[in-house]
């Protein structure tokens, strides 16, 4: 299931020193015509 606009989803995010991760929630604000283009999102 891809993200669209407005989900809130859990990415990981790395600590600074890149030593680990913590998954932390982020709003989509890519609208779904990036969405279909990439598979990134923002």
């Amino acid at each position: 299931m891809r993200p669209t606009q407005g989900d809130i989803v859990l990415v990981p995010v790395p600590f600074t020193d890149l030593t680990s991760q913590r998954r932390r929630p982020v709003v989509v604000v890519s609208n779904d015509a990036y969405q279909a283009a990439t598979q990134d999102f923002v």
